[in-house]
């Protein structure tokens, strides 16, 4: 790992314990959205429990970057997102292979909502280009819901991060899970 990529990591994991260094920031209730959803697909929990990490921990790397830039530490963090967005090999094969079930298309979805979301409020500061490297790979439609997520609704974030996994919840839902699941069961 390039020593700038490390440093900011170090970074990050100071921010994250200014932000969310309490309990109650690891012991999230599931948000009405993904309770819906739960009920509505019979998904099962183990399968929500893996939707609210990746959703929460969106909603917290979203955060900390936007702390830290604020802070002016931009090209580290710049660095790190890039290091993140940049897709290995395995990435595209377990895409692949999540195109085949629901459920897992979801889960992967998700994963990758979470890791552009250290990248977006560094978007005027040229990592753009990584966030389409790491949707090159996902199917157009995908592509677009992940777009209009990360471009539109995530202006919608603030610095509540309860709030901001409630937003960030039905943004998945909204545009990938009921769209995903609209005809399922």
């Amino acid at each position: 790992m390039p020593q700038l990529v490390g440093s900011a990591g170090i970074r990050r994991q100071a921010a994250h314990s200014v932000l969310h260094g309490s309990l109650e920031y690891y012991l999230i209730k599931d948000p009405k959205d993904l309770v819906r959803v739960a009920k509505q697909y019979h998904i099962s929990q183990g399968c929500i429990n893996a939707l609210l990490y990746n959703i929460g921990m969106a909603a917290k790397e979203y955060g900390v970057t936007r702390l830290l830039y604020g802070k002016n530490f931009v090209v580290d963090q710049a660095a790190y997102a890039k290091y993140i967005l940049d897709p290995s090999v395995e990435e595209v094969l377990v895409w692949e292979v999540a195109l085949r079930n629901r459920l897992g298309k979801i889960l992967y979805l998700a994963s990758i909502i979470r890791d552009v979301s250290c990248a977006v409020p560094l978007i005027r500061d040229e990592v753009k280009d990584y966030i389409g490297r790491k949707l090159a790979y996902i199917t157009p439609a995908y592509q677009s819901k992940i777009q209009r997520i990360i471009y539109e609704r995530f202006s919608l974030l603030n610095t509540d991060t309860f709030r901001n996994i409630a937003l960030v919840t039905r943004f998945l839902v909204d545009e990938i899970i009921d769209y995903e699941l609209a005809d399922w069961l």
